[in-house]
């Protein structure tokens, strides 16, 4: 948001606790000439000593621990703040403490913003799921502050009531001066908290700072620990065996995933007590009709999974106990070498495939589509062809032979352009769904230099589990490729660019264009001039969930061709699903126009086919200058 003329922008993060609050804090003490140079200020007022350095804890417990009547008339702190603000030169402030969700009620909420009254404020609060919350909140409470009651005794706290208290800041504030957001990796600018919170802000999460933190602050222990140490606090054990054992937690990887501290009926009914205040907030701060405020819905400890909450104390921490032991054990075995999970390119394709003709190739890619195994070589497998279709909209014999003609087009280009495939180039497919690509173009390039990333984390799911060659990456709305500099040779988007908002279109052409090296020639598709009329024609009853979406545009095709025909970026935000969602992912029409003057300074097109015989789509040629 922008501020209001002549006046400056305050962001006041209140949490809540369990957000990243921590590696948000950490990272904007650590980077105030970055902060600078944006315009923006952390201040030091209200941040104290030792673990308070890094929030501004001293405001929310100023107002927590004082009469309100005495802050009113003298707050050093606060007017520390004003001056420090006003001999700054910076537009934008930023506090953070999520010590403000939890210890205010509305007599300081409000007496804080008289206190801001001629500042511009935006409140930023960020929300976790309610379950995963309270196991976070009581699991950190356990660890280091001599917690000693059940995990069950706590699912009543006031806490868990977001929308009561976000309520509370937007009668103070105004409800349009609140920015909520839900902290899930799939919801959050690039997975990560401290991105998502400086995009938020208006700031660029990839200045010139340093890397991000890569560390994570505050992790919960696994269950199991927190289990033993609760009874430990509950018993008044010593300290030192409490705090022995709290170390082992943080070396301990193999309890978490088989002991839960919640049974899926707690779970569930927790959630179902929240479900109305969730609601509210995603309709009324998100814009979200469906009123869902969580993409993951899962409940966990199903299956082989123990709930230590549904087992009476003694045999939950037997349990708890057991895997303690399996730990300790695990912990003396020798470790052999892993291979990176991300990638599957541990075999590759034999000489006699890679000296095919493409006559020959192709036969052999279309029948892996029913039998993997070729000439004693097996191949990768074909997911379910409705899941097939699901992503490109084909299945099997024909979605290879739609990407084959691609396959031929992009080789002869970057060979026709001075740096062809080889088994030595490192190969890019930016948004590889079920990896029917990296499969054609295995026959140029060795399995350990194709990579394909995408933000849909069962696409990768699929990749790895049908063994389709290559090194796979989870990629993040805005996020940053997780590549370095001019890493790849050549690089393909086949039905990626259709679909991208102009925002988040022009994000992922300068990532493009700083992960590929001068000469690397880059494929991509486009919706040409004719997809209006496309829209246009399809039927009253549209029979996909795709068409639906792109039907209510048709009265608007005669416009889509207008914008076209003068160089604009048309988008229609018909969503994608719970990655995709509509505000960055739909359909969009982008004419070579658009792409000449917002590619030309990294990117040159050298050609555009617009074949409807050939493709279905438009296929721009660009290199990399």
């Amino acid at each position: 948001m922008v501020p209001q003329p002549g006046r400056k922008q305050v962001y006041i993060h209140i949490g809540f606790p369990k957000t990243g609050t921590t590696s948000i804090q950490v990272w904007l003490s650590g980077n105030a000439d970055a902060l600078a140079a944006q315009g923006a200020l952390y201040p030091v007022a209200g941040r104290g000593e030792g673990d308070y350095r890094f929030g501004h804890h001293l405001f929310p417990n100023a107002l927590a621990q004082n009469p309100l009547s005495e802050l009113a008339t003298s707050w050093p702190d606060m007017d520390e703040l004003h001056s420090e603000i006003a001999n700054s030169a910076a537009r934008t402030i930023i506090l953070s403490s999520e010590d403000f969700a939890t210890k205010l009620d509305r007599p300081a909420i409000h007496l804080l913003a008289h206190k801001l009254s001629d500042i511009d404020v935006r409140i930023i609060c960020y929300v976790r799921r309610q379950d995963e919350f309270i196991i976070s909140v009581w699991s950190t409470a356990v660890a280091n502050y001599g917690e000693k009651n059940s995990l069950s005794d706590c699912l009543v706290q006031p806490w868990l009531d977001y929308a009561g208290t976000v309520g509370l800041w937007a009668s103070a504030f105004g409800v349009g001066a609140i920015i909520l957001r839900a902290y899930e990796e799939s919801q959050l600018v690039g997975g990560d908290a401290v991105v998502d919170f400086l995009s938020v802000c208006g700031l660029d999460p990839l200045m010139d700072c340093g890397s991000l933190p890569q560390e994570r602050h505050n992790q919960r222990l696994p269950a199991h620990i927190a289990l033993i140490l609760a009874y430990l606090n509950a018993h008044n054990v010593d300290r030192s065996v409490v705090t022995h054992l709290h170390t082992l937690g943080a070396n301990s990887d193999g309890g978490n995933n088989q002991l839960q501290l919640l049974t899926p009926q707690e779970r569930s009914a927790l959630l179902a007590r929240h479900a109305e205040g969730n609601t509210v907030l995603a309709q009324t701060y998100l814009g979200r009709a469906d009123g869902r405020l969580f993409h993951d819905l899962t409940i966990s400890g199903k299956g082989d999974c123990q709930a230590a909450q549904g087992m009476d104390i003694h045999n939950g921490l037997a349990a708890a106990l057991a895997l303690l032991i399996n730990d300790a054990h695990a912990a003396m075995a020798p470790h052999p070498a892993v291979a990176s999970s991300s990638s599957v390119a541990a075999r590759d394709l034999p000489q006699e495939f890679r000296a095919m003709s493409d006559e020959a190739w192709l036969a052999t890619l279309l029948q892996t589509t029913t039998k993997p195994e070729v000439r004693g070589f097996r191949f990768p497998c074909f997911p379910d062809p409705e899941l097939q279709a699901a992503f490109v909209g084909t299945s099997d014999e024909a979605t290879i032979r739609e990407a084959f003609s691609f396959y031929i087009a992009t080789r002869g280009y970057a060979e026709a352009l001075g740096l062809p495939l080889a088994l030595d180039r490192r190969f890019l497919d930016f948004g590889v769904g079920w990896g029917r690509f990296p499969r054609i173009f295995w026959k140029d390039i060795s399995a350990s230099n194709l990579y394909g990333c995408d933000v849909d984390p069962g696409a990768l799911d699929l990749c790895k589990s049908t063994r389709v060659p290559g090194n796979f990456d989870r990629l993040y709305p805005r996020g940053r490729l997780p590549y370095p500099d001019s890493y790849f040779q050549a690089g393909i988007a086949y039905s990626v660019f259709t679909h991208l908002s102009e925002e988040a279109h022009l994000h992922w052409m300068r990532e493009l264009a700083r992960v590929l090296q001068p000469g690397a020639v880059f494929c991509m598709t486009l919706e040409p001039r004719r997809f209006a009329a496309f829209i246009e024609q399809l039927p009253d009853q549209p029979v996909s969930k795709w068409h639906q979406g792109l039907k209510k545009f048709a009265p608007h095709a005669g416009q889509l061709r207008a914008q076209f025909d003068v160089g604009q970026f048309s988008y229609m935000p018909t969503g994608g699903g719970t990655h995709r969602e509509a505000s960055e992912y739909g359909d969009a029409i982008v004419p070579a126009v658009f792409i000449e003057r917002e590619w030309g300074h990294a990117f040159a097109l050298r050609t555009y086919i617009d074949e409807p015989s050939r493709y279905w789509q438009a296929v721009a040629v660009m290199q990399r200058i």
